[in-house]
Order: structure tokens, then sequence, then C-alpha cells
């Protein structure tokens, strides 16, 4: 992981000393973790998208909660200006729409 992040070679990160090597490790895995966990937050919005054309009434968050994905530190990496929240608002709601078109096309056939 070290390699990627960085670039370095195998030879390179031989030689750190295993302290420094250490504090890499862990600060690549932090990494990694953060962003695996935005990526399933990201998928999660998705899914509560669909979820509320289909009548689902929960909020985003309860809806993170109840997928164990809520009081993540990420959300304070994550801001948007009110027209950029309007504008994913209007995104959101347009592929919720067709989700659900194609679902009810799908269940006509």
């Amino acid at each position: 992981m070290i390699q990627a992040r960085y670039g370095w070679t195998d030879a390179e990160i031989l030689a750190l000393p295993y302290s420094r090597f250490a504090q890499l490790a862990r600060v690549v895995m932090e990494a990694k973790a953060r962003e695996v966990r935005l990526a399933d937050r990201r998928a999660a919005f998705i899914g509560w998208q669909i979820a509320g054309a289909l009548g689902a009434s929960s909020s985003f968050g309860e809806y993170l909660e109840a997928l164990g994905l809520a009081g993540d530190p990420i959300e304070a990496d994550v801001e948007m200006s009110p027209e950029e929240i309007q504008a994913e608002k209007e995104r959101a709601f347009e592929n919720a729409r067709r989700a659900l078109e194609a679902f009810q096309r799908k269940g006509g056939e």
C-alpha cells in the first residue's frame, strides 16, 4: 500500500527505520479506511434515494445509522454549498424517478 500511495520501491521502504515504517503504514491504512468509508457512504446515498422513491421515509442520517455508517468524521470532509446541495437533490430525485420507472417496466413485462 505504501508503494502505491507514495510510488516508493521496496528498497526505499526497507531502508526506513521501523518506527517510520510503522507510522507510514498506520497513516496509509487510515487513509484507505477513510476512502472505503466514503465510497460506502456514497453507495448508501444512492440506496437511500431509491428507498425513498419506493416509499421509505427515513432521513439519510437514520439510513446511515441503520447501515452502521453514521457518526463518521468524513462528514466534516464533505462540504457543499446550498446550490450544490440543491443540484444534488434534483439529480437524486431524477435518478430515483428513473429507477422507479425501470422497476415498473420490468414488473410489467
